[in-house]
């Protein structure tokens, strides 16, 4: 699976491409995103969580978020994420679309 960072960088570009793929139909919806991974000390150790932030022109409006590592340890893969991010993407899209009164999307 690789070093806690290697995975970290993984999770990032896959998140960055599969969202920035998507990013004119997020354009359409009047929203734009920040990806983004928050990492700390705690005292039960190293602690990394990804957030996809997304925004309108009132500013913050949905954000996924999921931790890489806890404790030090790994607690996601990238096929964890393969198989988490289009759900939770095309959740956010049905969820902004009904805002708008659009159909529902059809994610690739």
């Amino acid at each position: 699976m690789g070093t806690i960072q290697e995975v970290e960088a993984a999770v990032l570009n896959l998140i960055r491409d599969y969202i920035g793929a998507q990013s004119k139909q997020l354009g359409n919806l009047g929203l734009a995103y920040h990806v983004s991974i928050d990492r700390r000390s705690t005292e039960s150790g190293y602690l990394s969580e990804t957030r996809v932030e997304f925004s309108d022109e009132n500013g913050p409006w949905d954000v996924l978020e999921f931790q890489i590592a806890r404790q030090g340890r790994l607690v996601v893969s990238l096929d964890d994420v393969k198989k988490w991010l289009p759900d939770a993407f095309s959740s956010v899209v049905s969820r902004r679309q009904q805002e708008y009164g659009h159909s529902r999307p059809t994610i690739h």
